[in-house]
């Protein structure tokens, strides 16, 4: 199942990806926007697989603390890990920022939303 929600989350990338080079056919793949949507589709999809991972695993845990436990402290190391990824691509890349902002966000809140699927899928099944 985790597979299934993990190529709908991939799946969504692409399709971003694709979006974006129809509103700017020329030149799309030489412009700033292609190398923030890059970057921003990067963190998010790392961010989503890590959730996914973490969830399921969380999820064969016998007692509830444990899955709090991991489920908690992998959201909570998926926030530095955004955090510290967003801080070191526009800090040191030379990336249009609005633009790596605006796909960044618009790609995490759709992701989000696959995530709290599966989350709810998977707590479903117990």
């Amino acid at each position: 199942m985790a597979i299934k929600f993990g190529a709908a989350g991939v799946l969504f990338i692409v399709v971003t990806g694709v979006v974006l080079f129809t509103l700017n056919p020329d030149g799309f793949f030489e412009s700033d926007i292609f190398s923030a949507y890059i970057y921003a589709a990067l963190i998010n999809a790392v961010n989503f697989l890590l959730a996914l991972f973490f969830v399921n695993a969380g999820s064969n845990r016998k007692n509830n603390s444990e899955f709090l436990k991991f489920t908690l402290g992998g959201m909570i190391l998926r926030i530095f890990f955004i955090v510290f990824a967003i801080f070191i691509f526009i800090k040191f890349l030379n990336i249009e920022k609005s633009g790596f902002i605006l796909i960044f966000f618009i790609i995490y809140f759709v992701l989000l939303i696959v995530e709290i699927l599966f989350y709810k899928k998977k707590l479903t099944e117990k």
